[in-house]
Parts: C-alpha cells; structure tokens; sequence
C-alpha cells in the first residue's frame, strides 16, 4: 500500500513534470490542447487566443461542439471519433471559425489508460496558411517567391523534375545545417542523420519517379553535432498537365518531439528507475517470442528481487528504498548486454530477457554474475548497505510457450531460490530436456 510519503512524492514528480509540459506549449508555435473521452477540453495552450481571440480559461470544462460551433464540429466529428477509438489521426482543413481563415495541419494523438481504454486524446494544430501560400506564390511569379521564402519561418527548397535541388532559402540551411551551395550540389537530404538517411532518400526518390506528395518527419546532424527533428513536406508543381519539380518546406519539429517522447515515456517507463514497465517488457516479449520462432535462437527470462527489501523501508524510510530501488536497477543493466531487456514489474520486482543464447548454459552464468553483482554494498542516503538478490530462471524451451507461462516459470524459480536460501539463483526445472542440461540450485 503507498504511503503518505509515496503519494506526495508522485504529486510532486507529477506537479514538475506538468511544469515543464506546460513551458514547452506555451512556446510552442502551434494550437496544442487535451480532449477527454467526453469531448470535453481539459487543457489548451497560449496560442488558441492568438488564434480565435478566445480566452483560453473559457474552454477547460466545455466540449468541442460548444467551442467550435455546428458547422466546425460536423467536419471534424468523425477525426474525433477515430481517435476517441484509439486510432492516430491527421488531416488538414481551412477553419473558418476566427476573423481569418487558416488552412491547418491537425493531429490527434490517442490517450490510452492503464485499463487499456481511451482516456482522452491531445490535439496539436498547426497553421500552414503561409506555406499553402507559399505554393501558389511559386506557380505565379519566382521573383515574389523568393522574396517571400526569405522571410519565412520554414525552411523551403525547390527542385527540378528530376528531384535537383535549384533553391534553398535561408532558413533551410539554418535548420538543417546545410549551406546552400552543398544543398544545391548533393541534395537538400546530404545533411540527414546517418539512420534516416537511406530510408528518406529511397522514399523520396519513389515519390520523384511517382510525381506524388512527399512527407516524413526525420533527423538531420548539423556541423556542431547536434540533432534537430525536421518535417519534410514536398509537393510537384505544373505546367498544365507537365511536372516542373518540386517546392519543399522543412519545419523544425524538434520541441514536439520532445513532447511526443515525453508523452511516450511516461506510458512505458517505470518512473522511478526509469526501466521499461510492464506494458513495454510484455511487448518485448512478445517480440522475443516471434524472433525465436523465426531464427530456432533461446532466450532466457529471469526474474528477481531485492532480498529483505522490505526491512529496508521499515528501517531507513521509504526514500531510502527508493534510493535502493534506483542503485540497483543502475547495476542491474550494468552487469548486462545493452541489447538486454531490463524492466520492474513494481514494487522490488525486476524481469531481465536475454536474447540470442547460444549455449544453454548461458542463462546461469548471467544469473550468477547478477548475484555475484549484489554483493558490493550500496551507498544510500550516506550508509552502506549490504543488499542481496534472489533470481529465478525459465528458459525458452518451447516455442509454444506463452510468454505469462514464462514469466509463471521464472516467478516459481524466484520463489525456490529464495527457499534455498536466498543470495542465489534457481532454473526452473521445466527447461531441462534430452538437449538442455545445466547446474541449478536445486530441482522443482
């Protein structure tokens, strides 16, 4: 049961983790806001008043249909519906509900629950009215163009019909860190971050040979090191029924990223320790099980826990515990491969998933360089703490096996070695078969 301690201590992680959320969409250049399952806002940022001239205290409380009026809410209600199922939603219109129509790209990301259930969704419009613009404006006149790209907060590139790049503005090289005349010479793709890069020029070489609009969000590595996340937005332009090439603009996404990561963080990572959560290492092992069945490679999955956790907590507090919780799951994934799956399951509970095992034996030379790991005391809140550990080992024998049998293998394994003892590791005695033999503690 959580403590009084506990409870404050998740408002307060909580009450700073808001904090910062709410900095990244003040400044955010873009409508960003929450909808609960009601269709009722919860949450909208500074820009909605820039935009609708709209007090944003006037919305937490009323729905959609109130808000945005009939005729907006009949063209958006199916958008709200898919993502009120669980489905990511994007598409673009031209609102007409301010004293200025602007044509935006909207996203509705799914808020998925505990349960399992869709709790809400976050909303993040943004106005392309000037890129939109910015396209008719190339087709009349390039002089007007290019003074206008100039001035523009995107980053633009023009190309041939054959996908050369004729024209950067400076904005482009400022985001990307490429400057015009390698743009010109190699590509706007030559600064792409080394893992996008043959994926994004493959896609936008088929998109070239189509004449088809080309969009994707990737990384590019600027001179300096560092890494910004661009959407690439890129659409053919013509002269009646022939393609001329093509007009591309590149927006720094970078901050909503960022808020993505976060969003996603906190769905599939344990919060204390930072490790997967349970959610993510089921998904880990499901994947775990599809790749065995695959390539016929075992894999073992263990679980353990802190020996006398509890008395840790009873005596020294639970920050303490906390404090514990953290030093060990840091020395758990450093006795281990970084292709290893760590996660916490809760509480003191830990899981690890090693993959790609050639030997059976394998499985218990890890389990006992884990235990051999513990013994080192830990140094919490100023004392030294001696601080054991109890694994239980179930191997992937079976194809067929499912992955909560596994883990029911691994968990009764757990409960045998700390039978024995404690300060130890048990394999569950249901891997051994004609092909498999290997030490263990004892046999269940």
């Amino acid at each position: 049961m959580d403590t009084t301690q506990d409870i404050e201590g998740r408002l307060k992680a909580l009450e700073a983790s808001e904090k910062r959320l709410r900095l990244i969409t003040a400044n955010v250049p873009a409508m960003i806001c929450y909808i609960d399952a009601e269709e009722r806002y919860q949450f909208v940022n500074p820009t909605v008043e820039l935009w609708y001239g709209v007090s944003r205290r006037a919305y937490p409380g009323k729905t959609v249909r109130e808000m945005r009026g009939e005729k907006a809410y009949a063209e958006i209600k199916d958008f709200i519906r898919r993502a009120l199922n669980g489905q990511t939603v994007s598409y673009q219109r031209i609102t007409h509900e301010a004293s200025m129509p602007r044509h935006v790209d909207v996203k509705y990301i799914p808020d998925m629950g505990s349960d399992g259930k869709v709790a809400g969704f976050y909303v993040m419009i943004m106005d392309i009215s000037r890129i939109k613009q910015a396209e008719r404006t190339l087709r009349e006149s390039e002089a007007r163009f290019r003074a206008m790209s100039d001035a523009s907060p995107l980053g633009l590139f023009v190309t041939d019909a054959a996908g050369k790049v004729t024209y950067v503005n400076e904005r482009f090289s400022a985001i990307t860190g490429t400057v015009t005349q390698v743009a010109l010479d190699r590509g706007w793709t030559v600064g792409l971050h080394p893992e996008d890069a043959a994926a994004i020029a493959e896609g936008w070489r088929h998109a070239i040979a189509g004449q088809a609009h080309y969009e994707h969000d990737c990384r590019f590595t600027r001179p300096d090191g560092s890494i910004v996340w661009a959407q690439i937005k890129a659409n053919p332009f013509f002269d009646g029924s022939t393609t001329l090439g093509y007009v591309g603009t590149v927006e720094d996404i970078t901050k909503r990223k960022e808020v993505e990561h976060r969003l996603s963080q906190m769905a599939q990572y344990d919060s204390l320790t930072g490790l997967p959560n349970r959610s993510l290492f089921h998904d880990r092992l499901a994947q775990a099980r599809n790749r065995r069945s695959r390539n016929g490679r075992l894999f073992a999955l263990m679980y353990l826990d802190v020996d006398h956790f509890k008395s840790v907590n009873d005596t020294l507090g639970h920050a303490a515990g906390d404090a514990l919780l953290k030093s060990f799951a840091v020395r758990l994934q450093n006795t281990l491969r970084s292709v290893d799956t760590v996660a916490r399951l809760g509480g003191d509970e830990f899981v690890v998933l090693i993959e790609d095992l050639h030997e059976s034996e394998n499985a218990s030379m890890v389990a006992r360089k884990i235990v051999d790991a513990m013994q080192e005391p830990f140094e919490i809140l100023g004392k030294s703490l001696k601080v054991t550990t109890s694994v239980g080992v179930a191997w992937s024998h079976d194809a067929e096996t499912s992955g909560e049998d596994l883990l029911d293998q691994a968990d009764k394994a757990l409960y045998l070695a700390k039978r024995a003892g404690r300060n130890c590791f048990h394999v569950s005695a249901q891997v051994l078969t004609d092909t498999i033999r290997m030490p263990v503690v004892e046999v269940d």
